[in-house]
């Protein structure tokens, strides 16, 4: 838990190195670490105090607790190893235990984080400059339209 507190400080608050090395430092002392690769969070660790960047430390914690993105051997090279179990075919009609198909890898409800999205600048001084601008000239327009209209009506052409 602490592994994944320490991603998502790294996701939604990158500026909190302090609070990010008590997690990763606390998930290495913590006393359950099952599913939890330690080595792996030993390397996000001297990362983090090597001031190196922050993507590579959120790589290294998911690593450690498999969360990863899949990275594909290099040429020649046997696959690695998984320790999984072998996946077993989903079922056809829904089943009482919902909790045997449960979505792995990069599915809804798992350990992956995506980034946070960025989010639209206030308006500086030169947009708002515009902007009003923009709207006086637009009722200029319409006032000088409504002020300087013809006055011959339809019937009186026809006539």
């Amino acid at each position: 838990m602490l592994v994944r507190q320490s991603i998502a400080l790294i996701v939604a608050d990158p500026n909190q190195r302090g609070e990010i090395t008590e997690r990763v430092e606390a998930a290495l002392d913590a006393p359950d670490v099952a599913g939890v690769d330690l080595g792996v969070v030993e390397q996000a660790g001297a990362a983090l105090a090597d001031g190196r960047d922050l993507g590579e430390v959120r790589a290294l914690l998911e690593q450690s607790i498999g969360a990863g993105p899949v990275t594909a051997p290099p040429d020649g090279a046997p696959p690695p190893a998984s320790t999984d179990p072998p996946p077993t075919a989903a079922p056809t009609e829904p089943s009482s235990d919902a909790m045997a198909t449960m979505p792995t890898g990069a599915e809804p409800g798992t350990t992956v984080l995506t980034d946070s999205l960025e989010t639209r600048p206030r308006l500086s001084a030169t947009d708002w400059t515009v902007l009003i601008g923009s709207i006086a000239i637009g009722l200029a327009g319409v006032w000088l339209g409504l002020r300087y209209r013809p006055t011959i009506r339809v019937e009186e052409v026809t006539r």
